[in-house]
Protein backbone atom coordinates (compact mmCIF):
# COMPACT_ATOMS: atom_id res chain seq x y z
CA UNK A 1 0.00 0.00 0.00
CA UNK A 2 1.32 3.16 -1.26
CA UNK A 3 2.22 6.22 1.69
CA UNK A 4 -0.97 8.02 -0.13
CA UNK A 5 -3.50 5.59 0.38
CA UNK A 6 -2.11 4.99 3.72
CA UNK A 7 -3.13 8.64 5.02
CA UNK A 8 -6.27 8.17 3.12
CA UNK A 9 -7.73 6.37 6.14
CA UNK A 10 -6.58 8.49 8.65
CA UNK A 11 -9.30 9.50 10.74
CA UNK A 12 -10.22 12.83 11.69
CA UNK A 13 -7.94 13.98 8.99
CA UNK A 14 -8.26 17.60 8.37
CA UNK A 15 -5.08 20.04 6.46
CA UNK A 16 -2.99 18.57 8.63
CA UNK A 17 -3.21 14.73 7.51
CA UNK A 18 -3.24 16.17 3.85
CA UNK A 19 -0.41 17.75 4.23
CA UNK A 20 1.95 14.92 5.24
CA UNK A 21 3.01 12.77 2.30
CA UNK A 22 3.52 16.71 0.64
CA UNK A 23 6.06 17.20 3.44
CA UNK A 24 7.66 13.80 2.95
CA UNK A 25 8.31 13.89 -0.70
CA UNK A 26 9.96 17.39 0.45
CA UNK A 27 12.06 16.23 2.54
CA UNK A 28 12.70 13.24 0.76
CA UNK A 29 14.28 15.26 -2.23
CA UNK A 30 16.15 17.58 0.59
CA UNK A 31 17.81 14.31 1.55
CA UNK A 32 18.40 13.17 -2.04
CA UNK A 33 20.23 17.15 -2.58
CA UNK A 34 22.35 17.04 0.87
CA UNK A 35 23.36 13.16 -0.65
CA UNK A 36 23.82 14.66 -3.84
CA UNK A 37 25.86 17.55 -2.52
CA UNK A 38 28.22 14.78 -0.22
CA UNK A 39 28.67 13.05 -3.26
CA UNK A 40 30.15 16.07 -5.64
CA UNK A 41 33.14 15.63 -5.39
CA UNK A 42 33.42 11.40 -6.75
CA UNK A 43 30.33 11.00 -9.07
CA UNK A 44 28.34 13.10 -11.66
CA UNK A 45 25.85 14.97 -9.94
CA UNK A 46 24.13 16.29 -13.22
CA UNK A 47 21.08 13.00 -12.49
CA UNK A 48 17.57 13.32 -13.57
CA UNK A 49 16.75 12.38 -10.02
CA UNK A 50 18.57 15.21 -8.59
CA UNK A 51 16.72 17.71 -11.12
CA UNK A 52 13.43 16.36 -10.17
CA UNK A 53 14.44 16.95 -6.28
CA UNK A 54 15.55 20.03 -6.68
CA UNK A 55 12.45 21.25 -9.52
CA UNK A 56 9.87 19.63 -5.76
CA UNK A 57 11.64 21.88 -3.78
CA UNK A 58 11.84 25.43 -5.47
CA UNK A 59 8.55 25.02 -7.47
CA UNK A 60 6.33 27.31 -5.01
CA UNK A 61 9.51 29.41 -3.83
CA UNK A 62 9.13 32.95 -4.57
CA UNK A 63 12.80 32.67 -5.25
CA UNK A 64 12.76 29.00 -6.68
CA UNK A 65 13.74 29.98 -10.10
CA UNK A 66 16.91 31.57 -9.36
CA UNK A 67 18.23 28.60 -6.57
CA UNK A 68 17.44 26.02 -9.39
CA UNK A 69 19.22 27.75 -12.14
CA UNK A 70 22.22 28.11 -9.13
CA UNK A 71 21.87 24.94 -8.87
CA UNK A 72 22.01 23.82 -12.50
CA UNK A 73 24.97 26.02 -13.13
CA UNK A 74 26.96 24.51 -10.19
CA UNK A 75 26.11 20.94 -11.17
CA UNK A 76 28.26 21.19 -14.26
CA UNK A 77 31.22 22.64 -13.12
CA UNK A 78 34.18 21.10 -14.34
CA UNK A 79 36.46 20.71 -10.88
CA UNK A 80 34.88 18.63 -8.30
CA UNK A 81 35.94 20.72 -5.51
CA UNK A 82 34.60 24.26 -6.60
CA UNK A 83 31.65 22.19 -7.83
CA UNK A 84 31.29 20.84 -4.38
CA UNK A 85 31.34 24.02 -2.87
CA UNK A 86 29.02 26.07 -4.78
CA UNK A 87 26.58 22.89 -4.31
CA UNK A 88 26.96 23.48 -1.19
CA UNK A 89 26.47 27.22 -1.35
CA UNK A 90 23.52 26.88 -3.36
CA UNK A 91 21.89 24.08 -1.40
CA UNK A 92 22.53 26.45 2.29
CA UNK A 93 20.39 29.15 0.34
CA UNK A 94 17.92 26.72 -0.21
CA UNK A 95 17.45 25.30 2.85
CA UNK A 96 16.86 29.38 4.50
CA UNK A 97 14.29 29.80 2.03
CA UNK A 98 12.58 26.88 2.37
CA UNK A 99 12.73 27.37 6.31
CA UNK A 100 9.94 25.47 8.45
CA UNK A 101 8.39 24.57 5.45
CA UNK A 102 10.14 21.08 4.93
Amino acid sequence: MDRISQLSNVAFGGDWSEEIAPREARQAALRHLRQTVALSEEEDPATGDTRAALGLLTAALPKGALLREAFERALVIPHPGLRRAELARVLGNLESALGAEV
